[in-house]
């Protein structure tokens, strides 16, 4: 029995990365100095500036295939690799943006879809703007489940209610950005 994989990485933001690899010459990313976890406008104006020294590396290296980085030119690439490996349908596992790449194939090429899998489906319709409001208003949720069931199960490291233990939670995950905890590895445990 053979068996043939084919492993296609997608991530949110990860479409100008990924092309960067592809362009004629390599692409070093810079590295962000920004905080991932902005805290003030301050520290979301620093990523806005990280991401846009990636853009501007990627569109000064890439040239024309900086075009072709997009959901539909992806799908139309995974076809392309179906058919070069002579499988007659695509078998795909995709999670978060790479459901939206499921999406487009089935949509585009529904004859040739095998067994598909999509994990944390995006809504294909929807802005960046609005799948991250969806998302922070759901770990929001999260965040209040997860103490509400610290309180009732008797071992919570948290004292108090279930507000209480979201605000001690909330000022714990404050404090890392000034006083991060070390861990086995290089990296500091920061928000």
């Amino acid at each position: 029995m053979r068996v043939r994989i084919l492993v296609v990485i997608a991530l949110v933001c990860g479409i100008a990365i990924a092309g960067c690899s592809r362009a004629p010459e390599p692409v070093p990313l810079p590295a962000p100095t920004s905080d991932g976890t902005p805290d003030t406008p301050t520290e979301a104006e620093a990523i806005a500036e990280d991401t846009n020294t990636l853009l501007e590396a990627c569109d000064s290296k890439a040239g024309d295939v900086w075009e072709h980085m997009d959901t539909i030119s992806t799908t139309r690439d995974m076809d392309i690799v179906r058919s070069l490996l002579d499988e007659p349908v695509l078998n795909y596992l995709g999670k978060s943006y790479g459901t939206a790449i499921g999406t487009t194939y089935a949509e585009l090429f529904p004859q040739r879809v095998g067994r598909m899998v999509l994990d944390g489906v995006l809504p294909v319709t929807a802005s960046q703007e609005e799948v991250t409001f969806g998302q922070a208003v759901s770990f929001e949720a999260s965040v209040k489940h997860f103490a509400a069931d610290c309180v009732d199960s008797g071992e919570c490291p948290f004292a108090g209610s279930a507000r209480e233990v979201e605000q001690a939670l909330r000022s714990f995950l404050a404090g890392l950005d000034d006083s991060p905890l070390p861990t086995s590895g290089d990296r500091e445990l920061t928000e």
